[in-house]
């Protein structure tokens, strides 16, 4: 039986089930690819036709347990937390010299309350002679932090998480995603549309949650045309 095949809307022509499940396993179809045969309502994809993917050993896979086309893995979801979290981590650990400061603010505003107006007189006095080292440190490590991350999800489709996690981004294709797709579109505007008011919430509310469909693809994955997979050891 043959299916009419459309990749990033390109007709490819039709294909019998052989070859459709044959460029499945070597990556030059993706799942996300569509097919249409007579008798279909309409175009579907290719996860939802063959449901099934032949793996290098001739197993049969099914997509929703993580096998996705070019012989790669969709990542696990507890994972793709835990890289979130070091992500996070890593920023805070950045922000702690900065705390410093925060806290010497923190104790002149409660001697300023308990002092009167001499206390008042000192705090401001204190003020201009703080220490701001703090503060330029934490700048620093955060600017090197965002550079790197940035270097490495434009070159590898990862942040220093991922990396630590061993996954990454790629395209739907299955290749680094570069710049674009993967600050651009899948962190900047997911970003921007998070600052909108009522929008911003319910969009943060639901972006995680898409992570529980079958291909694991949350919002700013649809936005970006990407997905998250296992990322094999740099030889």
């Amino acid at each position: 039986m043959k299916y009419h095949i459309t990749q990033n809307g390109r007709q490819l022509g039709e294909l019998d089930e052989a070859q459709i499940q044959e460029m499945l396993g070597s990556g030059q179809l993706s799942p996300q690819d569509l097919g249409w045969r007579d008798g279909m309502g309409g175009w579907e994809p290719l996860s939802r036709i063959f449901p099934y993917h032949v793996g290098p050993a001739g197993m049969a896979v099914p997509y929703g347990y993580g096998a996705v086309g070019g012989g790669q893995e969709l990542a696990d979801r507890g994972v793709r937390l835990l890289a979130v979290l070091a992500d996070s981590a890593m920023a805070l650990v950045a922000c702690l010299p900065a705390m410093t400061l925060i806290v010497q603010a923190i104790k002149m505003d409660v001697e300023s309350k308990r002092g009167g107006e001499a206390a008042e007189v000192q705090m401001e006095a204190m003020m201009e002679s703080m220490n701001w080292t703090g503060p330029i440190i934490a700048g620093v490590l955060l600017l090197a932090l965002m550079v790197a991350n940035l270097y490495f999800l434009t070159t590898r489709g990862q942040t220093l998480g991922k990396m630590l996690c061993k996954i990454k981004i790629v395209d739907m294709a299955g290749q680094n995603p570069g710049f674009v797709k993967a600050f651009l579109l899948r962190s900047l505007v997911p970003g921007i549309i998070g600052a909108v008011p009522f929008l911003g919430l319910f969009f943060s509310l639901a972006d995680p949650l898409f992570i529980f469909r079958e291909d694991r693809r949350c919002i700013h994955d649809q936005i970006a045309g990407t997905k998250v997979v296992t990322a094999p050891k740099q030889g």
